[in-house]
C-alpha cells in the first residue's frame, strides 16, 4: 500500500512585510502631500483675505477722499463755510469706518486747488484736484449771435476778469498782433460765423451753429475751438413785463431836462445833441430810441440799466462807463410794440455804437441787430441777433459776466487732478495742468 505525502508551502513573510512597508510609505507620503496642500491652501486663503482687506481699505480711503472733495466743492460753490473747520472748502468728517480731511486753496481766476486725504483701516490716500466754475449767466461768451456773427476789419478779442482788477493790470501776454490778457474772448452763433482779414485775431473759440462752418477769407486767426455747436444757443429776450415795469416807473426825469438833451415825452425818445456831455445818474431808464449826435457823450456814473424798444444810434458819439466795469451798465433792447401805446417797434431793430477805451457795458438784445465800429476798445459782452464788428475794434470780454450773481450755488467742475500715491496703481500725474 502506498502513502501520499502532501507538501505544505509556507508563505514568504519577508516579501509580505516589504510590500506592507511600501504601502505604508505610499499612504504616509500621500497624507503628507495632502497636509502640505492643505497648509498651502490655508496660506493662500489667508494671503488672499489679507489682499482683499488691503484692496478694500484702498478703495475705502479713495472713496473717503472723493467724498471730502465733493463736500469741499459744495462749500466753494455756496461761497460759505458750512462746517466747524475754518475756511471755505476746508472740511473733515467720517463715513462709517473711513475718514477724510480736505484743505482748499484759491489759485486766482476763480480756480481752487483741493488737497484731500482719505483714511481707511490705517491706509491713507491723497488726491489733488483743481476745480473751476461753470459759466451760467447769459454772457458766457464775448459775443453771441442768435442768428449770425460777422467779424472783419482787423477785429481782435481777448478776456480779463474785472474781479481781479483792471484790464491793463492783466494784459501781460504778447502775440503777433500785440498785448493781450486772457484767451476767453470767444464768439458763437446759431447759424453763420464769418471771419475775415489777417489782422483779425480771436483769442478764444469761434463756434458757428450746428452743421455750420466758420467762413470768410481764410486769413483770420482763431486760437481756440472752431467746431460747430451740437445744440443751438438759447438766449431769450428779457420779458415784456420787465420792460413794461420800467416803462411805467423809471428815472428818465433825471436827464430829460439837462442841457444837451432833446426829449420827446410822448414817444419817450431821447437825443443827445452834437458835442454835448450828459451825465446819467445810477438808475433805470426807458427810451423808445436813443441817438447820440456827432461828438455827443453819454456818461453813466454807476449801476444803470437802459431799456430800448427802438434804435440806438451811438456810432458818432461815445457811451462811457465812469466805473469802467461792464457789470455797471446794462442795455436791454427788444422790439416790443405799444410801449408807449402808439409806438410800433421797427423790425429789424438796430443798435449801432463805436468803441472807446471808456466803453464798458453789456448789451442783451437777442432780437436786435448790433453793429460795432470805431477802431478802439470795447469792454464787456454782447448778445444780438445779427452781430457785426469791424473797423479794428479791440473787444475785451469780462469773464466775470459769465457768472450769475443771483445764484445761491455756483457749480464747479474739475479741470485737473492727480493721485499723489502712485504705489496704488494709478499714475502720479493724470491731466495735471495749470489753471492759467
Amino acid at each position: 500500500m502506498s502513502r501520499c505525502v502532501t507538501e505544505v508551502t509556507r508563505p514568504d513573510r519577508s516579501r509580505s512585510t516589504a510590500e506592507s512597508g511600501v504601502a505604508l510609505i505610499t499612504v504616509l507620503t500621500f497624507l503628507m502631500v495632502i497636509a502640505g496642500l492643505g497648509s498651502a491652501l490655508l496660506l493662500i486663503g489667508r494671503s488672499h483675505s489679507a489682499q482683499l482687506d488691503l484692496d478694500q481699505d484702498r478703495l475705502g480711503a479713495l472713496e473717503a477722499a472723493q467724498a471730502g472733495i465733493v463736500q469741499s466743492t459744495f462749500e466753494i460753490g455756496r461761497g460759505l463755510d458750512l462746517d466747524p473747520i475754518a475756511g471755505i472748502g476746508n472740511v473733515a468728517g467720517q463715513i462709517l469706518e473711513t475718514s477724510y480731511s480736505v484743505v482748499a486753496t484759491p489759485l486766482g481766476r476763480r480756480h481752487w486747488r483741493i488737497d484731500a486725504e482719505g483714511t481707511s483701516g490705517g491706509l491713507i490716500r491723497h488726491l489733488e484736484v483743481v476745480i473751476a466754475p461753470i459759466p451760467t449767466g447769459p454772457f458766457r461768451q464775448a459775443i453771441a449771435g442768435t442768428k449770425s456773427v460777422t467779424i472783419d476789419g482787423g477785429v481782435t478779442t481777448d478776456s480779463y476778469d474785472s474781479l481781479l482788477g483792471t484790464y491793463s493790470s492783466q494784459a501781460n501776454q504778447w502775440d503777433v498782433i500785440g498785448r493781450f490778457a486772457g484767451t476767453k474772448g470767444s464768439l458763437t452763433s446759431n447759424e453763420a460765423l464769418s471771419l475775415s482779414e489777417s489782422s483779425t485775431r480771436i483769442r478764444g473759440d469761434a463756434r458757428p451753429g450746428p452743421g455750420e462752418t466758420v467762413t470768410g477769407d481764410g486769413f483770420a486767426t482763431v486760437t481756440g475751438d472752431t467746431t460747430p455747436l451740437q445744440v443751438p444757443i438759447n438766449r431769450p429776450p428779457r420779458p415784456r413785463t420787465e420792460f413794461g415795469q420800467v416803462f411805467a416807473n423809471n428815472d428818465n426825469a433825471l436827464v430829460t431836462s439837462l442841457p444837451g438833451v432833446v426829449y420827446d415825452p410822448v414817444m419817450m425818445s431821447v437825443t443827445l445833441t452834437s458835442g454835448s456831455t450828459v451825465i446819467f445818474a445810477p438808475g433805470e431808464y426807458f427810451f423808445t430810441s436813443m441817438t447820440l449826435e456827432p461828438g455827443a457823450r453819454a456818461e453813466f456814473l454807476g449801476s444803470t440799466s437802459l431799456y430800448l424798444v427802438d434804435h440806438l444810434d451811438a456810432s458818432s458819439g461815445t457811451i462811457a462807463s465812469a466805473t469802467g466795469n461792464a457789470q455797471d451798465l446794462s442795455i436791454f433792447a427788444h422790439p416790443y410794440d405799444n410801449l408807449p401805446l402808439i409806438h410800433l417797434a421797427p423790425r429789424p431793430l438796430r443798435l449801432e455804437l463805436s468803441g472807446s477805451p471808456e466803453t464798458a457795458l453789456t448789451i442783451h438784445a437777442p432780437g436786435a441787430d448790433i453793429e460795432v465800429v470805431g477802431g478802439s476798445d470795447l469792454f464787456g459782452a454782447l448778445i444780438g441777433k445779427q452781430v457785426v464788428l469791424g473797423g479794428g475794434v479791440a473787444f475785451h470780454y469780462d469773464e466775470a459776466l459769465g457768472f450769475s450773481a443771483s445764484l445761491t450755488y455756483q457749480p464747479h467742475v474739475p479741470v485737473a487732478w492727480r493721485d499723489r500715491d502712485p504705489v496704488h496703481g494709478l499714475p502720479a500725474e493724470l491731466g495735471w495742468a495749470s489753471p492759467y
